[in-house]
């Protein structure tokens, strides 16, 4: 069966609404955010909602997520995927409509075509950002709230553009092969501590999980060992993709 990664999210969604689909860590505070595929459906209606409405994200259109290892990262680029459009890697930031971005990365130099940036923070709950926001850019999560919970879309082409990088580009066939080859072992419960910033980092925090119909527990932040080993534990984890 030839698939995009959104066909996998709303199969898991129908089938266990409420089981997670990614728990987060974040080592520094030790915060842990878990949401499941149903409170994920929500914030991807209304993220898909913001992008299409407000900013005319399409089926045509490159958006760059650069969250890194964050919740959010999930709910960004998921949102675009349920638009039919492709999530840009910060590589390939040029050839974007739109970035979506945590403060720091926003502040890096501007791509040479302006585009509109929307920023969000890096803190575990993704409180909107208010004074911090900087110059120019879009406090989007002060904006998101507003829009509804369900946002109804077809479901994309499996030959849909689906991740851009500045080297190649992988239509929704190619993602999931890609992502179900990073989950080989099948594991239902997949911890990833690995970077966000290559095709397969990319592929591996947001959709290798799904491949199976399972889960994501991503740890941000260089936690020590004694410390994954008790989230392995506490979560149950079948499978980690720590490097690539």
């Amino acid at each position: 069966m030839t698939e995009h990664p959104e066909h996998l999210r709303r199969r898991s969604l129908a089938a266990a609404p409420g089981s997670p689909w990614v728990t987060y860590y974040d080592a520094g505070s030790g915060a842990r955010v878990e949401l499941s595929a149903a409170t994920l459906d929500n914030w991807i209606a209304k993220a898909s909602g913001l992008l299409a409405d407000e900013y005319d994200i399409d089926s045509d259109s490159i958006v760059t997520v650069d969250v890194g290892r964050h919740w959010l990262l999930h709910v960004w680029a998921w949102s675009v995927w349920a638009l039919g459009a492709a999530v840009a890697l910060p590589d390939a930031k040029d050839q974007s409509d739109l970035a979506v971005a945590a403060v720091g990365a926003a502040q890096q130099p501007a791509p040479a075509r302006a585009i509109p940036t929307l920023v969000c923070a890096s803190d575990p709950f993704a409180r909107p950002l208010g004074p911090r926001t900087p110059p120019g850019c879009i406090d989007v999560m002060a904006e998101i709230a507003a829009f509804p919970d369900v946002n109804p879309t077809p479901a994309p082409s499996a030959s849909a553009r689906t991740v851009v990088a500045a080297t190649r580009t992988l239509d929704g066939a190619a993602a999931v092969r890609a992502a179900r080859e990073l989950n080989a072992v099948g594991g239902e419960r997949l911890l990833v501590t690995v970077e966000p910033g290559t095709i397969e980092g990319l592929l591996a925090t947001t959709l290798s999980a799904a491949t199976t119909g399972g889960s994501t527990v991503l740890v941000d932040g260089t936690p020590d060992e004694g410390t994954l080993r008790d989230i392995v534990r506490q979560e149950r984890v079948d499978h980690q993709i720590r490097n690539l």
